[in-house]
């Protein structure tokens, strides 16, 4: 369906093309007039839009990015966020997660590697934290015997692990124990390791001495995290300044 100025001007353009072709009057020029007119004014609709200016291009490129930029934080939720401060990572002999610790006894060596699977920077005193030991014999006579009678492991605040016996560690043989640390009110705590070995003076003999082993190692935590409110930290926040 044709709009209405588009009839209009279909009708000014014939009428335009038979006052052309029959000659006309001053009236009828009057109506030719008219006629272009119309059909001026029709083109002149139909002409595309005018290309937007530099100008005008920069300023809906401004008026995008401003919509795409993210809001400020609130300073409720940048208080909260200044407040989660990470741990500190620890610095004691379990820091790389294993550690081996060698101790001389009579004509051999005791081997002592701690390790844990847990990662040491995540430790905080609020927890249990679990070390492994596996105590070996090095540099040992070929034939000769070793046991150990006598285990112990503690801290200053409590003992951990007390086991007596007759375990062989001759090798290939090994002891292994499993030491739970924690939970303290200390961010660090010393490991206190002891140990009774009988060793054969001679293959065959049935004759032992008796060696006693001490090690130390040092456990270090990360404070436990306190749990705080968005006002509360907040208000911690403000303080500061």
């Amino acid at each position: 369906m044709l709009n209405k100025k588009k009839r209009i001007a279909l009708a000014a353009a014939g009428t335009l093309v038979m006052l052309t072709m029959t000659g006309c009057s001053a009236a009828d020029v009057l109506g030719i007039t008219q006629a272009q007119a119309a059909l001026d004014a029709v083109a002149e609709e139909q002409k595309p839009s005018a290309e937007p200016t530099a100008e005008e291009t920069a300023e809906s490129a401004t008026d995008a990015t401003s919509e795409e930029t993210a809001p400020e934080p609130t300073p409720a939720a940048q208080a909260t966020e200044n407040a989660l401060v990470a741990l500190q990572a620890p610095t004691g002999d379990l820091a790389s997660g294993s550690v081996a610790h060698t101790i001389p006894a009579g004509s051999g060596t005791v081997h002592l590697n701690y390790w844990t699977n847990q990662n040491p920077a995540e430790w905080t005193n609020d927890l249990s934290v679990p070390v492994y030991l596996n105590v070996t014999i090095g540099d040992a006579g070929p034939k000769a015997r070793y046991t150990i009678n006598a285990f112990s492991a503690k801290t200053t605040e409590a003992q951990l692990v007390s086991d007596i016996g007759n375990y062989e560690i001759t090798p290939p043989f090994s002891y292994f124990t499993t030491i739970v640390v924690g939970p303290t009110a200390s961010d660090s705590l010393e490991l206190i390791v002891e140990m009774e070995i009988s060793m054969e003076t001679a293959e065959g003999t049935g004759d032992y001495t008796k060696v006693r082993v001490a090690d130390k190692l040092t456990i270090d935590f990360a404070s436990a995290p306190v749990e705080t409110t968005p006002k509360e930290a907040e208000t911690r926040t403000a303080s500061t300044h």
